[in-house]
């Protein structure tokens, strides 16, 4: 399955604003319009394993899903570098040049155009 820039900002996003300090919740809980839960549970699975989210990969049911409690402090640099929906447009339009590119590039990509932005703002002074 292919893993979906948007949709792990979309995923980070929902974690961020809808998880308090405490919650414990199941990936297949969270509802991300325009993408079917096996995306999510994917994309969940993928941000676990790439140290952006706390939780765990388990089975409900015998089904396997991930517990998930919150992001990690890369979650959280990650999201802040891709929040802005501007800086995530050029971050995926350098992405779209280079062609695929990993969750790891991405963020790089992204910390370079908040770096470049940075650097006008502070230059236009």
């Amino acid at each position: 399955m292919e893993l979906k820039h948007d949709l792990v900002r979309d995923i980070l996003l929902y974690i961020e604003e809808n998880f308090g300090c405490n919650d414990l919740r199941l990936a297949s809980s969270i509802k991300i319009e325009g993408f079917s839960t096996p995306e999510v549970l994917y994309t969940c699975r993928r941000l676990l394993e790439a140290g952006y989210i706390v939780g765990k990969t388990m089975s409900y049911d015998s089904v396997p899903d991930t517990s998930i409690s919150g992001l990690t402090w890369n979650g959280h640099e990650y999201l802040d570098n891709i929040r802005d929906n501007g800086i995530w447009k050029k971050t995926k339009d350098i992405a779209a040049k280079v062609g695929s590119v990993s969750l790891s590039a991405m963020g790089e990509i992204a910390s370079q155009v908040v770096a470049s932005v940075i650097a006008q703002t502070i230059g236009g002074q």
